[in-house]
């Protein structure tokens, strides 16, 4: 069992601003890790409930939106981008520009059939 102030191999360290953020009172990494699991699961729900095209969930408002059902009852910045450095993805300065480069590479498979949805899933 971690706390949540300590990490172990393959944990995303989480400083202390990081972790005044945290809606419920949580003490482990364990706890956490199912917290999240189950408010990604209410997430998935909305998502396979929800009747926006293909076209339009690749986009800034529809992947903050996803990501605040996924999150909102576990951190206070549900649906914003990350604001702190981590050895994961591209850097904080980044995640806007990539996102947009992919939602618009996304959106062209789905309009010229490039790949199979599916393949775009992947």
């Amino acid at each position: 069992m971690t706390t949540l102030a300590t990490t172990r191999d393959g944990n995303t360290p989480l400083s202390p601003e990081e972790l005044a953020d945290l809606i419920p009172n949580l003490a482990t990494k364990e706890e956490l890790n199912e917290w999240e699991r189950e408010n990604i699961l209410h997430g998935r729900e909305w998502a396979v409930g929800d009747r926006t095209s293909p076209t339009d969930m690749v986009s800034d408002e529809y992947v903050r939106k996803l990501h605040k059902k996924m999150f909102d009852e576990t951190w206070k910045w549900a649906g914003d981008y990350r604001h702190t450095e981590k050895n994961i993805g591209v850097s904080v300065h980044e995640i806007r520009e990539r996102l947009m480069a992919l939602f618009g590479d996304t959106r062209y498979w789905i309009e010229n059939g490039t790949y199979l949805p599916d393949e775009i899933a992947k």
